[in-house]
């Protein structure tokens, strides 16, 4: 490192402590903690929680005295705010060590923390390069465009922007690349393993378990509920909706008898059947468990004398 700008932007990328060491390479010292930080920075690594810098006095004066550093080596350590945290100056390793070793334990659980954190923020949580809107990977952008095919709810964190999420999150699923997806806390996989679930059709029973199938129960209990079932917002004799009221107009007029249910009292019937059923508004109309459509496809086969027959009942 040579500029403030570059040392800067290390710590806004990797969001933790940063430890640097200013040398120059004549000064048998400095050869001593350049080792002894070079044998921590290995023995660190997996935890994630430092990261680690070199700044030769000669080329980064400038550097130098924005620090106030007078004296070589020093070992300095600063914070994600650019504020410092120790200060070791000559070759006294012993300091230097427990020092380093101190700030690394607690920058650790404090990633640690926030990782949990993220992976906990949503049911289902992605951890890719980029975002949905702007993939950074090809990967990235595979694994998006599976998970909106599945009509999977979710949400998303670039790792791109921080290295110490994106280098913890290696060693907490022992998975080396990205895109990572987890369930309730679970690491699932990458986009092979999401791909083959979503091949198999098992993505969604994996991702929601017993509650994708007992939606899916329920959904099949309600449109059986009644031979000619009406989806829609309100009920018959109170229409939330101009559509739901136009529709109930048309079947009363026909002398349809019908059962209905009120999408708005229940959220998860309401986007659930929309998926079931593939038809994205409401109302919707079934007959004897088949979906027959929405209001225009109602009122067309009402103008045409077709609805009986469409829905499988004779005339009044």
């Amino acid at each position: 490192i040579t500029e403030y700008s570059n040392l800067e932007q290390i710590v806004i990328n990797d969001k933790r402590p940063l430890v640097i060491v200013f040398h120059k390479a004549d000064i048998p010292q400095c050869a001593q903690i350049l080792e002894l930080v070079s044998a921590l920075e290995s023995k660190l690594k997996s935890t994630a929680a430092l990261s680690f810098a070199k700044v030769e006095f000669d080329a980064a004066k400038q550097l130098c005295l924005r620090f106030k550093v007078k004296e070589l080596p020093t070992t300095l350590i600063i914070d994600e705010t650019l504020n410092e945290l120790s200060r070791i100056i000559g070759a006294d390793s012993v300091q230097a060590a427990k020092s380093i070793q101190e700030i690394a334990e607690q920058s650790s659980e404090r990633i640690q923390k926030r990782m949990l954190a993220l992976i906990d923020s949503a049911h289902v949580m992605l951890f890719m390069k980029g975002d949905s809107d702007a993939p950074k990977c090809k990967f990235s952008k595979q694994i998006i465009q599976i998970l909106q095919e599945q009509k999977i709810d979710f949400q998303q964190y670039n790792i791109l922007s921080d290295r110490a999420i994106r280098e913890r999150l290696k060693v907490y699923a022992n998975w080396p690349t990205f895109p990572q997806l987890y369930c309730k806390g679970e690491f699932i996989g990458g986009v092979d393993v999401v791909q083959e679930l979503a091949e198999n059709g098992t993505l969604r029973s994996e991702l929601y378990g017993n509650e994708a199938m007992d939606l899916n129960s329920r959904l099949e209990a309600l449109i059986n509920e009644n031979p000619i079932q009406l989806f829609m917002k309100g009920d018959r004799n109170y229409p939330q909706c101009g559509f739901s009221a136009r529709i109930v107009s048309i079947l009363d007029s026909e002398g349809i008898e019908y059962g209905t249910f009120d999408i708005l009292s229940d959220p998860k019937v309401r986007q659930g059947l929309k998926e079931h059923s593939k038809w994205p508004t409401y109302p919707q109309l079934y007959a004897n468990g088949e979906l027959i459509g929405g209001l225009d496809v109602i009122a067309e086969l009402s103008q045409l004398g077709q609805l009986h027959n469409e829905l499988g009942i004779d005339p009044k």
